[in-house]
């Protein structure tokens, strides 16, 4: 009998000893009842480890033996002693999130409820640090959706829902965004949208222009553009509508051009129409441009935040996470670090607009060189060979055009054929416009203020490598915002680099195009006129 008790007692200190070895709090709760059949009115405390004595009952005295009421007074108010009583009369476990505030510190736990028969396994995870990471990306979607309704653009962002099939064939359109100024276009909410497909709530728009645009842009990455009717019971009216792909989405940005395609009736009125238009297009113009300098401003604080509470996560509490924990956290880290390198790239593109330099003499041999000793590393670890030729001087924007040669050679870098050696060489040359070819000549036009003289000078600087090229059929894709022909895994980057480097070409009265063969490399050209 001895022996059998010595048995029994060892095993509880074991048992103790598993439970107090483990970082959340865990008790073992009796249900009290007044009387043998009458209603449970407390949770006496049978056995409970270190970490529910200091975190619950403030590590004064000991636990076992009390009242759930007596050692955690908000038992009811909090919910926790409603939630046991459902566990043992209904016989379901409980799980569910709790506030606390336990000696002047306040916090968050999850709590699983396991009952056995007048008895419940109640634990308590700390998940503090986590809701406040939840709460931090609430806040930024608040923000984002703050900015957006400040534009005065209609914005409606979908995203497609698609069939099981090996084909993923497209069966609708999810909202995920809207805008104010969308609300007071249509009359509907951002809350009576989202999350709704369109054909579900707008049968009438299955079969029109706009499923097909819809449809086209997010299949080839193709940007678009419609002037569709008011689908609504208003009067007669229209809105010119942009569209663009986003991830596995669509983005349509909207105007209400009634007054502008009325004119197109009348010849004189047409052209005051389309001044209009123009003067709304050019403000549209300049409020996105501003959106993204904000964005990318406001943005970046709660991504700190989210990528400093990753660090502590990781730091502090990596030990204590699972597997699923810490792949949560990693994936968490990387996003937040995708899009910290997103919103810098807006922000660059955006200042290429708002914030122009007078023009100085640049050595491009010297700024090359520069870019060159930048790239010190990736040129190191790839093995490149980079021959530059003797350039020359011009007038211009330096620290645009460092950004245009940083952006160019680097991308000669990443984009190479494994297993082969990156052979760049960069090449300056003077030309004449009857020397270029006539797709050439039509851009620069553009941006020269008509029809060049035949004997016109331009320098032309070429940057050749033997990287994995692409089809000449995606050349205007690949200098358009967010727009990539290969996947991030395997070339990370956000799709704005050679917007950029267009976008300083085009500043600098210039044109930026390449040559290309798959497998065996390209050629990017920048013309900028002397």
């Amino acid at each position: 009998m001895n022996n059998k008790m010595k048995d029994t007692h060892q095993e509880s200190d074991l048992v103790q000893s598993v439970l107090d070895g483990v970082s959340v709090s865990i008790a073992v709760l009796e249900a009290v009842r007044p009387s043998r059949n009458g209603s449970i009115s407390d949770f006496r405390v049978v056995r409970a480890n270190q970490v529910f004595t200091e975190n619950i009952c403030w590590a004064t005295s000991e636990c076992t033996g009390r009242l759930l009421s007596e050692i955690y007074a908000p038992v009811r108010e909090s919910g926790l002693l409603s939630r046991c009583l459902l566990g043992v009369e209904l016989n379901q476990r409980q799980d569910f999130e709790m506030p606390f505030t336990v000696a002047g510190r306040s916090g968050w736990f999850q709590v699983s409820v396991t009952p056995k028969g007048e008895q419940v396994i109640l634990v308590m995870t700390d998940i503090t640090e986590t809701k406040q990471t939840l709460l931090s990306h609430h806040y930024q979607a608040e923000l984002l959706q703050s900015i957006s309704d400040s534009t005065p653009a209609g914005l409606v962002l979908w995203e497609a829902i698609r069939d099981d099939s090996p084909a993923r064939t497209i069966l609708d359109f999810r909202y995920r965004i809207t805008n104010q100024m969308n609300t007071l276009v249509t009359g509907y909410s951002s809350e009576s949208l989202v999350g709704q497909g369109l054909f579900s709530l707008f049968p009438r728009f299955k079969g029109t222009e706009l499923e097909t645009i819809l449809r086209d842009v997010i299949e080839t990455g193709r940007p678009a553009g419609m002037v569709f009717p008011y689908y609504t019971e208003r009067p007669d009216g229209w809105y010119n509508a942009q569209f663009s792909r986003v991830g596995d989405g669509v983005l349509m940005t909207f105007m209400d051009v009634t007054e502008a395609h009325k004119a197109q009736l009348d010849q004189k009125r047409q052209h005051q129409a389309l001044e209009m238009a123009n003067l709304e297009l050019r403000r549209s113009n300049d409020n996105l441009q501003q959106f993204a300098y904000i964005a990318s401003h406001d943005l970046q604080e709660p991504l700190r935040k989210i990528q400093s509470f990753g660090d502590l996560l990781q730091g502090e509490h990596g030990l204590g996470m699972d597997e699923v924990g810490k792949d949560m956290v990693s994936r968490m880290q990387a996003s937040a670090q995708r899009m910290s390198m997103l919103i810098r790239d807006l922000l660059n593109y955006s200042r290429l607009s708002t914030h122009r330099q007078p023009f100085e003499r640049v050595s491009l041999d010297v700024l090359v060189a520069e870019v060159l000793d930048d790239l010190y590393t990736p040129t190191n670890e790839s093995g490149a060979v980079i021959t530059v030729d003797a350039l020359l001087e011009l007038d211009g924007d330096r620290r645009q055009l460092r950004q245009l040669f940083q952006n160019l050679i680097s991308n000669a870098l990443k984009f190479r054929r494994p297993g082969h050696v990156p052979q760049i060489r960069v090449l300056a040359q003077t030309v004449t416009t009857e020397t270029l070819p006539a797709q050439v000549v039509a851009g620069l036009e553009l941006y020269n203020d008509g029809p060049l003289k035949p004997d016109q000078l331009f320098h032309q600087i070429s940057i050749a490598d033997t990287g994995i090229g692409f089809d000449e059929k995606y050349l205007d894709r690949i200098f358009q915002v967010f727009q990539r022909l290969h996947g991030r895994t395997n070339y990370p980057g956000t799709g704005v680099g050679l917007a950029i480097c267009r976008k300083v070409a085009e500043n600098h009265r210039g044109l930026l195009t390449a040559t290309s063969q798959p497998g065996v490399g390209s050629t990017f050209f920048v013309y900028l006129p002397i």
